[in-house]
């Protein structure tokens, strides 16, 4: 996972890169079709990892039982797979939590089965609304 996520630093560092050099336009065509690739592949194995690569000790405990339990077992919080929608939205009524854990990567995301969710994001959205409306009516 870290090998092709450092390929898609180097492939997005390269562009800038390409565009200096003048490079042709079949290169840049070429950059774009191995970029969006590589982004594909990345995305389709972090969803079968699951999260915290669940999925994969998953498949270690079937290949091999007595080593998941010598390893340490993947993290993550473990969420209901069916709480996620396309594995990159949480939508849970009966969780609490405001904050849940991401599936992939690090980080947190919004349980938008919450209603505390949506008043944060409520104030979030109005505050700097209110600071533009105040701009604008202000006389220059």
């Amino acid at each position: 996972m870290v090998l092709v996520a450092l390929t898609i630093e180097y492939l997005l560092a390269a562009l800038p890169v390409l565009f200096l050099l003048g490079a042709p336009q079949t290169a840049m065509r070429i950059w774009a079709v191995v970029l969006w690739s590589t982004l594909i592949v990345f995305f389709i194995r972090l969803v079968r990892a699951g999260q915290g690569g669940s999925r994969v000790a998953d498949q270690t405990a079937r290949v091999a039982p007595a080593t998941l339990t010598e390893r340490a077992a993947p993290g993550g919080d473990r969420t209901d797979d069916a709480h996620w929608l396309g594995g990159m939205i949480y939508v849970n009524r009966a969780d609490r939590a405001v904050f849940v854990e991401k599936r992939m990567g690090i980080g947190c995301t919004l349980n938008f089965g919450n209603l505390r969710t949506w008043l944060l994001l409520a104030l979030v959205l109005a505050i700097p609304l209110l600071l533009l409306c105040i701009a604008l009516s202000c006389p220059a």
